[in-house]
C-alpha cells in the first residue's frame, strides 16, 4: 500500500445536502430535511505519535489485548468509515456515532 501521508482532521461535508433550488431561497425549516448529521468514534490509530506512545513492546501488547481485532486502526480504516458516511452509499443513515474501534466498544 503507498503511504500517502495522510493525517486525520475533523471532517465537514456535504455529502448529504441535495439542493433542488438557490439557497438564498430556502427557509430554515427546508435545510433540516435534508442535513444528516453523523459522528466517527476511532480507538487507538497508528500514527507516529501512537508508535511513539507503544513503543514499549509490553504497553503495545496491553492495547492490542484490549481490541478484540487484535490491531490499531489505520487511518485508512478512518478515512473509509468518514468516505462511507459522505458516499451515496448512506443517504438513509443519520444520527449515527460510528466507532471505528476493532469491537473495542462490542463489549
Amino acid at each position: 500500500m503507498t503511504n500517502l501521508n495522510l493525517t486525520l482532521d475533523i471532517l465537514v461535508n456535504n455529502a448529504g445536502i441535495n439542493i433542488r433550488k438557490p439557497i438564498e431561497e430556502m427557509e430554515v425549516d427546508e435545510w433540516d430535511a435534508m442535513m444528516r448529521i453523523n459522528s466517527l468514534h476511532p480507538s487507538t490509530v497508528e500514527t507516529d505519535l501512537v508508535k511513539k506512545m507503544l513503543s514499549d513492546p509490553e504497553r503495545m501488547k496491553e492495547r492490542l489485548d484490549e481490541v478484540p481485532l487484535g490491531r490499531l486502526a489505520t487511518v485508512y480504516d478512518v478515512v473509509n468509515a468518514a468516505l462511507y458516511l459522505a458516499s451515496d452509499e448512506s443517504t438513509f443513515i443519520t444520527g449515527v456515532s460510528l466507532p471505528v474501534d476493532g469491537g473495542l466498544t462490542a463489549y
